[in-house]
């Protein structure tokens, strides 16, 4: 294209050609071509997570800010426009006098592992279209939502008033736009009051936005390549676990060249360092507790205090063999309540009458039955829950979905004590085969906002003096 900025000033992308092949031999560097197959470039960690993040909608100076932001603290604004002029003369990068929507390439790796088979077919409950924005949306369905908008507005008065469906916020350090909430319940607008989406229905299940059509499976992308995983927020999760699997388009509808562009879910405690070819660096230390955990999840023998001893393990830096799950359980109610408390008011401030059984309901119900709950010291998990926790906690580790809270260490302690309290939940509901999955969906719903995370467990001193009266019993079962 003819270029009358600096570029400097324009806003680079990845061309959507581009193809990108994760060396083996070499974890985190990539291979990675564009227009012309024949001019390929090797690039290693550090100058592949700032090529990531050309996707049009930045320019160089705005890149180096994002990343700085993130932690990833990689280069200047001379560093990121040196790496874009260089991908840019081989046509693997291009620059845009404009921001764009998103140039993000969707089916730009090769390859694309699961750590358990896909078996999830969507059921329909509507819940998970409920309490929260929908988004990021993609790029083409963002092109084509006026029209879908007033083909909708024709068929439903109630969207009438709803002149733009869509909604711009910001996603950590990064504008994405959404689909409007509204109403008590904060619901897709495109939800029907059968819980169905009326997109779906009326325009065919192509019409949707990407995002709707994968969920609960999510793509990420980490040193080793492209990942899909689910999301452990979906409600009827626990009815298809154990179903059989299929590759991504059959049970989606997406095939493998409509995946959406992956999340960022890298590792790079120390960027510098991880840019060398050291097996000694924080990347290689953390990929190797990574597959640890993994296959500790997956040995049936596995049991909760084996998890939280070798999770406290981690966190405290030296090896701990015997966890006292009971004693850990007994300090547990206080730190609920006050969570339960909190939850609780900030229910009430946004949804004063959420519809019977929908999520801001059941979130209700269960902020509730935390700001009572009593003491408790045994741990009441059935072996069918414990497996299905394992399986949502193996997949909530695969996708690196623990977000705000803090480390992952402390995600994977997090939602340890999500599978005690939704045991406790479901011993108290004998009668419903679904309690137990409900409660942990509302626990990891609710524990993926920071805030919630930290009405848990007020500070790192907080965490380890339950961690030290479950292993020496010189902790103290009062949070501050």
């Amino acid at each position: 294209m003819q270029i009358s900025t600096s570029p400097r000033e324009q806003y680079p992308a990845l061309v959507r050609e581009v193809s990108i092949e994760p060396l083996a031999e070499r974890p985190g560097s990539v291979a990675i071509t564009g227009r012309i197959a024949a001019l390929e470039v090797v690039l290693d960690p550090g100058a592949f997570w700032v090529a990531r993040a050309f996707d049009g909608t930045r320019t160089c100076a705005q890149v180096a800010e994002m990343l700085a932001r993130d932690g990833l603290h990689l280069g200047s604004e001379e560093f990121v426009l040196g790496i874009a002029e260089h991908l840019a003369e081989v046509e693997i990068v291009e620059f845009f006098e404009q921001p764009q929507l998103s140039t993000l390439p969707a089916a730009w790796l090769k390859d694309v592992s699961v750590h358990a088979p896909l078996t999830h077919r969507c059921l329909g409950c509507g819940r998970s279209c409920q309490g929260h924005w929908v988004g990021p949306l993609d790029r083409a369905f963002i092109e084509r939502a006026p029209e879908v908008h007033r083909q909708m507005q024709a068929m439903f008065p109630d969207l009438a008033d709803i002149d733009d469906p869509l909604e711009r916020i910001e996603l950590g350090s990064r504008p994405v736009t959404a689909l409007v909430a509204r109403g008590p319940d904060r619901s897709c607008i495109y939800l029907g009051e059968d819980l169905k989406c009326r997109i779906h229905a009326r325009l065919g299940p192509e019409a949707k936005p990407l995002l709707c059509r994968m969920f609960p499976y999510t793509v990420v992308l980490t040193e080793s390549g492209l990942r899909i995983g689910v999301s452990p927020r979906c409600y009827t999760y626990q009815k298809t676990w154990k179903g059989d699997g299929g590759e991504i388009d059959e049970v989606t509808g997406v095939s493998r060249q409509e995946l959406p562009a992956p999340l960022l879910r890298v590792v790079l405690d120390e960027p510098t360092r991880v840019m060398l070819d050291d097996l000694n660096t924080p990347l290689f230390a953390f990929l190797q507790q990574e597959r640890e955990l993994l296959a500790l999840l997956d040995a049936p023998e596995t049991t909760l205090a084996r998890l939280l001893a070798w999770t406290t393990s981690q966190l405290r830096g030296r090896e701990l063999e015997d966890f006292d799950v009971a004693l850990f359980a007994s300090a547990l109610p206080a730190h609920l309540r006050r969570l339960g408390r909190a939850m609780l008011e900030d229910e009430r401030a946004a949804s004063p009458s959420p519809s019977p059984d929908s999520h801001g309901d059941r979130l209700r119900r269960f902020s509730a039955w935390l700001k009572e709950l009593g003491p408790r010291s045994e741990v009441t998990l059935k072996p069918d829950d414990q497996a299905y926790g394992f399986h949502v906690l193996a997949e909530f580790v695969w996708i690196r979905d623990w977000g705000d809270m803090s480390t992952w260490g402390v995600g994977i302690l997090v939602v340890a004590v999500g599978l005690i309290v939704a045991g406790w939940y479901a011993a108290e509901r004998e009668d419903d085969e679904d309690a137990f999955g409900m409660a942990l969906n509302v626990w990891m719903r609710g524990m993926g906002m920071f805030i919630n995370v930290t009405r848990l467990f007020a500070s790192g001193e907080e965490v380890g003096r339950l961690l030290d009266l479950a292993t020496s019993g010189s902790g103290s079962a009062q949070p501050d």
